[in-house]
């Protein structure tokens, strides 16, 4: 699948891009649909953890992400209320997933631990299973766009328009139907991916590189919410 095939129906919105549902079903495999999702969803997850936010992060892991033959229910929802959307040109995936976690995850968070302590439940990516999930170039790129363009969503509903901004242009965009690939993203995401890859690195995980480079362009991220 051609990079541009599964990204030219995404268009650039204010003050972030969004995917609509549509735009993720004509651009990645049916196979690579969820892993898309998920990936968004244990980015944030991944995020929650090393804010200190133990029990929302576990949340998401618990209700949110299944594993192997294990159904989670928030996730099992996510996708029927995707596919049962009646304006999917429309609808985005961003506002499901944000959704979804607002529902399973809501309760307010006042146990915090130190980010330093691994959270005992959430099981971030290893970068070897990502190659392994996703083979094919182009629909990384759309998987790992898609975990981005949700943490650019999340933080300007937040309130911080200027940092979704930020976040926003990390990600690649269609440009004349051709895509451009910020080199942000070939630098802070791609490269390091590749590079861990061909390490055989067991210590580096996808979530973390996604969050490492938006921190590491658009600073520190103050609301922990």
């Amino acid at each position: 699948m051609s990079l541009g095939a599964g990204l030219a129906a995404m268009a650039i919105a204010t003050p972030t891009q969004a995917m609509s549902i549509q735009e993720l079903f004509n651009g990645v495999s049916k196979d690579t649909q969820p892993v898309a999702v998920v990936m968004a969803l244990k980015t944030e997850a991944f995020r929650n953890a090393h804010a200190g936010l133990i029990a929302r992060s576990e949340c998401i892991e618990t209700n949110l992400i299944p594993h192997n033959n294990t159904d989670a229910p928030g996730f099992d929802s996510l996708e029927e209320h995707m596919l049962g959307s009646k304006n999917k040109v429309v609808e985005t995936v961003e506002s499901y997933i944000m959704k979804s976690i607002k529902i399973f995850c809501s309760s307010p968070v006042t146990e915090q631990h130190s980010t330093s302590e691994a959270p005992t439940k959430f099981r971030p990516t290893p970068v070897a299973d990502f190659y392994k999930a996703i083979p094919d170039n182009a629909e990384k790129i759309v998987v790992l766009n898609l975990a981005l363009s949700t943490q650019a969503a999340r933080v300007a509903h937040a309130g911080d328009a200027a940092r979704g901004r930020c976040t926003d242009g990390l990600e690649v965009k269609i440009v004349g139907g051709r895509p451009i690939i910020p080199d942000v993203f070939k630098r802070d995401v791609m490269q390091r991916l590749a590079v861990a890859h061909a390490s055989g690195s067991t210590s580096e995980f996808v979530e973390g590189i996604v969050i490492q480079a938006i921190t590491k362009n658009c600073g520190i991220e103050t609301n922990k919410e």
